[in-house]
């Protein structure tokens, strides 16, 4: 009894192809044993390896069942993965829209922003002209316009004043604008990094695609192999039955030859002494020997 289950147990550590190959050697020995007329060391050795083989079915349908389960889950994680990539490409799509149509608009703004600005110096450049040609006449037609003059110098400064404002209003829009023309370029620069991102994503998806598709011919070969080997172990089922059948008559017939010599041993003693005849010609009985 420990050792067969020492045998048993050492097909835990095989692989499929060694418990397909341990099963073969069985069957082949049963085989010779039933038809044969093999000698086997004793009475259990059939039975242990009748046991054998049905461990060693049931450890190579069970491995690949859990390899089968293994491909699943591994197709299925690949799937869920090619899913969260699709949706992280669609935000990316997205964000690159709107940071494009954003950037459309401030420049549209700036541009507007400073075609104002320069139509208003142009304006005020022109009025400060206009004022000076009045100052120069009105000091050449008379001396006592000499308050009206200080107005109208009071006016121009008043004008310069302003036209100190509009600059550094203009300067400060001139650099709002240089930002703006940074900000477009930074907006370039990451538009650019996430097309890169675009592409290696793609890539990813392209990656797990061949992963999936090298996965799905993983299972169709293991499912293939699973076939192959439920045909052989049918076909040697089918083998064992019809060994065992043989068995069964032989054995029937074994009790029949039995019970024949058993009466013919009674007949011959109620006969009492005769001359028996001459005893006929041996016939093979070779294996009916070996059972008995």
């Amino acid at each position: 009894m420990s050792r067969t289950r020492t045998d048993l147990a050492s097909l835990d550590t095989m692989t499929n192809a060694q418990r397909l190959e341990e099963i073969q050697a069985n069957v082949e020995r049963l085989y010779l044993y039933t038809v044969r007329s093999e000698r086997l060391s004793d009475v259990g050795t059939a039975e242990r390896l009748r046991e054998r083989i049905n461990r060693a079915i049931v450890l190579i349908h069970n491995t690949l069942v859990s390899q089968i389960d293994q491909t699943n889950n591994n197709l299925t994680e690949c799937q869920n993965e090619v899913k969260r990539l699709n949706t992280a490409l669609n935000n990316c799509i997205e964000e690159g829209q709107i940071l494009k149509a954003t950037l459309a608009d401030q420049s549209a703004e700036s541009k507007s922003l400073i075609h104002r600005l320069e139509e208003s110096l142009e304006g005020a450049q022109a009025e400060i002209e206009g004022k000076d040609a009045e100052i120069f006449r009105l000091g050449n037609i008379c001396d006592e316009q000499d308050f009206r003059i200080r107005n109208g110098i009071n006016q121009v400064e008043e004008r310069d004043r302003h036209i100190g404002e509009l600059n550094a209003q203009l300067e400060e829009l001139i650099g709002v604008s240089e930002r703006v023309e940074r900000n477009s370029d930074n907006l370039l620069r990451e538009s650019e990094q996430v097309r890169r991102n675009l592409e290696m994503a793609n890539r990813a998806i392209g990656e797990r695609d061949v992963l999936i598709n090298q996965y799905r011919n993983r299972l169709n070969n293991l499912q293939d192999e699973r076939d192959v080997l439920v045909d052989r172990l049918d076909i040697a089922w089918a083998r064992f039955m019809t060994e065992r059948l043989e068995t069964r008559s032989l054995r029937r017939q074994r009790l029949a030859l039995r019970i024949a010599n058993r009466q013919l041993q009674i007949r011959l003693m109620n006969l009492g002494p005769i001359i028996a005849p001459p005893p006929p010609i041996p016939q093979p009985v070779e294996q009916i020997w070996l059972l008995l």
